[in-house]
């Protein structure tokens, strides 16, 4: 449920975040949603659409830092913003992830992992860093806990 107080309704950014999420303003509360394919909009109701543990994942990786030797080869794809730079994607993440690469292992990592020459690890001190790594690694083991395995059935032909 989002619940609005009726005194913000005399701000215009109020009005500005009702026209964004479609819905009708001047309300005290509206009923919030995961956003099912097909559903008609509603003028009461704040539709969400999550991501999936993978669409987390590919959008953490933005937050690791990329060796230049892997960005003069051609090994990694760069994103590029609309100047034709590279994208800045602290300017989105934040400090919600950052992974750092070196050549040399680095002390006081918290995570450190070597792949081809170089080491990535997240610092000891970056507590961001540390809680959505921990968050991530928790609905990892949740999604992938145990489940009940439909076994193939196996028919055999009896007394022909």
């Amino acid at each position: 449920m989002l619940r609005v107080d009726a005194a913000a309704w005399d701000r215009p950014e109020a009005h500005e975040l009702a026209n964004l999420l479609g819905l009708t303003p001047g309300r005290q509360e509206y009923s919030i949603r995961l956003m099912v394919m097909g559903d008609p909009p509603q003028q009461e109701i704040v539709f969400v659409e999550t991501r999936s543990l993978l669409g987390m994942l590919a959008f953490l990786s933005n937050g690791v830092e990329v060796p230049t030797s892997d960005l003069s080869s051609g090994k990694v794809k760069t994103t590029t913003a609309a100047t034709g730079g590279p994208f800045d994607w602290d300017a989105v993440l934040g400090s919600l992830f950052k992974v750092t690469s070196k050549p040399l292992l680095p002390a006081g990592s918290a995570v450190s992992i070597r792949y081809r020459s170089n080491w990535f690890s997240i610092d000891d001190s970056d507590l961001e860093t540390k809680a959505t790594f921990m968050l991530v690694s928790q609905l990892f083991s949740l999604q992938a806990g145990k489940s009940e395995t439909v076994t193939p059935l196996l028919t055999l032909p009896v007394g022909r």
